[in-house]
């Protein structure tokens, strides 16, 4: 990955978990609007560029389980991302209950996004590359961020996304603060 590249997937990391912050918080105040529904479907698209820098950081030193998790959390994100856009500029304009099937598909992509999450957290703190605290969010707190994503409104939901948000905050500044590391191989699993 080019170091430009790095520096727009970092920023756009940064606006991700900016955006998914602030209007989070926003939220536990004033309740969800269409302008929040609307900048908060937007982040998993700004967050995926961050996803891949991160992996690609760290991608020497993850082994095989760090490939896995990767490509686990990619597509989880992918999956959570479609449905959030879909909770947030569809779902949100519509007062009818949801199907039975819709709500399994809505709950299945936030599963495999809080599988993906805990298996490329997990990867992190393996290599070491990233900074303890924003990897134990990365873990923990986006697994929960995500399992409770299709449920209704509440302030738990806004203090999660302060966290998330803050956590890819973290982890995106901490790929502009240092160089790439050079980090052993771990052996491969």
């Amino acid at each position: 990955m080019t170091t430009a590249l790095t520096r727009l997937s970092t920023w756009s990391g940064l606006l991700a978990g900016l955006a998914i912050a602030v209007i989070g918080g926003l939220e536990g105040f004033i309740g969800e609007t269409a302008a929040t529904s609307f900048v908060i479907a937007l982040t998993p698209a700004l967050a995926t560029p961050l996803l891949v820098a991160l992996h690609t950081r760290q991608a020497r030193a993850s082994g095989r389980f760090g490939e896995l998790a990767f490509f686990v959390n990619l597509v989880g994100l992918g999956l959570y991302g479609g449905a959030a856009f879909a909770l947030d500029m569809v779902v949100y304009y519509i007062s009818v209950p949801l199907a039975a099937a819709t709500k399994v598909a809505l709950f299945g992509s936030a599963a495999v996004f809080a599988i993906g999450s805990v298996m490329f957290g997990i990867s992190m703190l393996r290599t070491k590359v990233f900074p303890a605290i924003p990897t134990w969010g990365y873990t923990l707190i986006l697994a929960v961020f995500a399992v409770v994503g299709p449920l209704p409104h509440s302030p738990i939901k806004s203090a999660l996304h302060v966290l998330s948000g803050t956590t890819l905050i973290w982890l995106a500044t901490s790929l502009m603060d240092r160089a790439p590391q050079r980090a052993p191989a771990l052996a491969t699993s």
